[in-house]
């Protein structure tokens, strides 16, 4: 729905907001139902660290470099577990490479 709805969002993109209101404001414009679930989530405002990606949360916030995001990533999809008919070898959709270029 996010990726579909996307160009529906491209006017949320003029505010000075972080990623992370970004995508709350678009979801909500696409009538995607919020669920907050904080037990699953790692949140250094909350004073977790979540680096290095290694607890047992479903989501780590913030990473506020390209880098950062693909060290927990690759860190998670090496050590994390799943159910097992989750396929776990997801690949992001950019390399680190040509997501710096970005």
């Amino acid at each position: 729905a996010y990726i579909y709805g996307l160009p529906r969002c491209s006017e949320l993109l003029e505010h000075p907001w972080g990623e992370d209101k970004f995508i709350d404001q678009c979801l909500q414009r696409l009538n995607i139902t919020r669920v907050n679930e904080y037990d699953v989530l790692s949140e250094t405002a909350c004073g977790e660290q979540p680096s290095p990606c290694q607890s047992s949360d479903v989501a780590f916030h913030p990473f506020k470099s390209i880098s950062s995001w693909f060290t927990c990533f690759n860190y998670a999809s090496r050590y994390g577990k799943g159910p097992e008919d989750l396929d776990c070898n997801i690949k992001p959709l950019l390399s680190y490479n040509e997501a710096a270029y970005m």
